[in-house]
């Protein structure tokens, strides 16, 4: 997308135009991106349900960088936004996607509503597969704050990294319950 491609159209049918194909490569962007970041939530349902720490941390970083990209995707329709504003002559706050449509040809209005509800979709999607990966992270810390309990840490474990001290002597019997050295 250029920097401003309205400043150096005058005229407003083709100012049009540029926008209508700006804002479909950017609904296109859009989907990308949320493809990308549906694979990402699904892979680190995956590892949850496997346990693998390690792909669970690491899904986590690729979702970070997902969501960076998003931010760069949010300020592109931002300036898409301020552009379709000026061409429409009211605040950029209430230009909506039936105003940026109404301006659009027959085809190109086509495309930006399916591409528009295939986006909503898939946000739908991806907010929901990220509903149950936080449930089910839920259910595995507190399967794992019981089984602390269960080694005598009274209810769970210390989020600063320090053991109870009847852990340190292995206070319980002949061995320990728990081996937090291993």
């Amino acid at each position: 997308m250029a920097a401003d491609p309205l400043a150096t159209v005058s005229d407003p049918s083709q100012a049009a135009a540029t926008l209508a194909s700006d804002l479909l490569e950017h609904l296109q962007r859009q989907l990308h991106s949320g493809q990308r970041m549906l694979a990402v939530v699904r892979t680190q349902g995956a590892a949850i349900r496997r346990r693998d720490v390690k792909a669970v941390v690491a899904g986590a970083c690729e979702l970070q960088v997902e969501i960076d990209r998003r931010r760069l995707l949010e300020d592109e329709r931002q300036r898409i936004l301020a552009r379709a504003a000026e061409m429409l002559a009211m605040p950029a706050t209430s230009v909506t996607m039936t105003d940026l449509i109404d301006v659009m040809n027959p085809a190109d209005a086509r495309l930006a509503r399916t591409r528009q509800r295939q986006l909503r979709d898939l946000l739908h999607l991806l907010r929901s597969e990220h509903r149950t990966n936080r449930e089910l992270m839920r259910q595995e810390l507190k399967f794992l704050d019981h089984l602390l309990s269960l080694g005598g840490n009274g209810g769970g474990y210390s989020a600063g990294g320090k053991r109870p001290s009847r852990l340190l002597r292995g206070g319980y019997g002949r061995g320990s319950t728990l081996d937090l050295e291993a």
